[in-house]
């Protein structure tokens, strides 16, 4: 999870070693919560559904990716595909995705 402003980003899906997809949701105005209980619908969106892939690529984190435009998540992964690594260099390719905010007219 991950603050963007005021709300909270979160990284959701199956976990563990279970199989399914997995979500990036925006809980709007998280950090102006001063109780605890069920957060009303209208406030959790899905900002992107992240793409599946049986036994690799599980979102494992994200984080706020500025360089790519305004909105736009750096996605790393567990267990990344073979076609991810490079075993000579030691490294692993992530994802940047730039959702579609609602109501934002921007990408």
């Amino acid at each position: 999870m991950r603050f963007a402003g005021d709300d909270l980003l979160l990284l959701v899906g199956p976990t563990m070693s279970l199989e399914g997809p997995a979500f990036v949701l925006r809980w709007r105005d998280a950090a102006q919560d001063d109780g605890s209980g069920v957060i009303a619908p209208e406030r959790v969106e899905t900002v992107a559904e992240l793409p599946y892939r049986l036994h690799v690529d599980h979102p494992e984190g994200l984080e706020l990716w500025p360089e790519a435009g305004a909105g736009a998540l750096l996605i790393i992964y567990d267990a990344p595909a073979p076609e991810r690594t490079d075993p000579d260099t030691f490294t692993v390719r992530a994802d940047v995705i730039c959702p579609r905010r609602a109501g934002s007219g921007q990408s």
